[in-house]
């Protein structure tokens, strides 16, 4: 696997899964959790998607990528809890 660039067009939409999630009442320790889940199941998502789906929509992503994705959850979290504190 060739190592891919720590952010990425999906960095966003990891950061918003936290931000959305907390705004639903999910736990700091569940949010990690889930993207960690996430990033164990992925490569899952994306072997089916071309094996049997015939499509490649998003490539493999190396482990600084992996890391980012997972730490973004809990900042997009952070920026739930610090909108709710100026609304």
């Amino acid at each position: 696997m060739a190592e891919k660039a720590m952010l990425d067009g999906y960095t966003i939409v990891h950061t918003s899964f936290g931000y959305f999630a907390r705004k639903y009442g999910l736990s700091y320790s569940q949010i990690i959790g889930l993207a960690i889940l996430y990033e164990i199941v992925e490569p899952s998502i994306i072997r089916y998607m071309r094996e049997e789906l015939k499509t490649e929509v998003w490539d493999y992503e190396g482990p600084k990528n992996i890391i980012v994705d997972i730490l973004v959850a809990p900042l997009g979290a952070y920026l739930a809890d610090k909108h709710s504190e100026t609304t």
